[in-house]
């Protein structure tokens, strides 16, 4: 499975997942701003348990996720928050245990993984397999504390904040 494929048949290889928003059935929704509202995943405690699993994955541009405490129990390819769409803010979760990434920016069909701000996560007790943050959109803004960045798209940037 590539990085920006999102597979979910009840079960699939992308599964179990904590939380999941947006147009998930008909990605196309996700970026159309006649069909897509405003999403908020504010303060919530998930588990993200298994290989591929993912704490919280929004499937829409424009979705708020904030103040979320994600502990990833799972294997090596699972992650805490994945943002497909663009323009998200995502800020002040705290994502720890172990796992390939802690955010991930990702594209999926119309979804562009782009022009997503990420700020002020606490992934200091997130120990990663590959990255702290992977993105495979372009112009997403990390702020915060130093982390590791695997930067796979373009003109993304981190602005290091103590």
């Amino acid at each position: 499975m590539a990085e920006s494929e999102i597979l979910i048949c009840f079960p699939s290889p992308s599964t179990p997942s904590g939380i999941v928003v947006g147009w998930f059935f008909d990605p196309s929704g996700g970026s159309d701003p006649s069909k897509n509202s405003k999403i908020t995943v504010i303060r919530n405690y998930v588990q993200a348990n298994g290989e591929t699993a993912r704490g919280i994955a929004s499937v829409a541009d424009g979705t708020a996720i904030l103040g979320n405490r994600i502990e990833v129990k799972g294997g090596s390819k699972s992650s805490g928050i994945t943002q497909y769409g663009s323009n998200a803010f995502i800020a002040r979760n705290k994502i720890d245990g172990t796992g390939a990434f802690a955010l991930r920016a990702l594209t999926y069909k119309e979804l562009k993984g782009s022009g997503n701000t990420f700020a002020w996560n606490d992934v200091r007790e997130f120990k990663a397999a590959a990255a702290d943050i992977l993105c495979v959109g372009n112009k997403n803004t990390i702020v915060g504390a130093s982390c590791k960045l695997d930067d796979k798209g373009k003109s993304n940037k981190m602005l290091v904040m103590y």
